[in-house]
């Protein structure tokens, strides 16, 4: 078990977290660790957000990226985003879907 921190700069609207959860591995190595949370700041070096939409009948999976278009929330002219997460309502034949990325 051990403990590794990153040097790599967070976006700006992070910069009142005290800290993060735990992230649990299978890495062995220190270098491989550190390697990891370098990567995940990266990630974080930019602003990240959440949008939650109901879509009818939605054409894709959990893991696919798809461009998002709406009118509002900086989403205009259409954004790459992560579907994380599905919630269907067979009754209505709409899904709750949680889209991940740039803010």
């Amino acid at each position: 078990q051990g403990i590794v921190a990153s040097a790599v700069p967070l976006a700006s609207m992070y910069r009142d977290a005290v800290q993060a959860d735990p992230i649990g591995t299978l890495l062995d190595s220190k270098e491989n660790a550190q390697t990891e949370i370098d990567r995940i700041c990266t990630i974080y070096s930019q602003p990240r957000a959440t949008y939650q939409v109901r879509i009818a009948s939605p054409q894709f999976s959990i893991g696919d990226i798809v461009t998002v278009t709406y009118y509002r929330y900086g989403l205009e002219t259409g954004r790459n985003l992560l579907v994380k997460q599905m919630v269907y309502d067979v009754i209505q034949d709409t899904a709750q879907v949680t889209f991940w990325g740039l803010a």
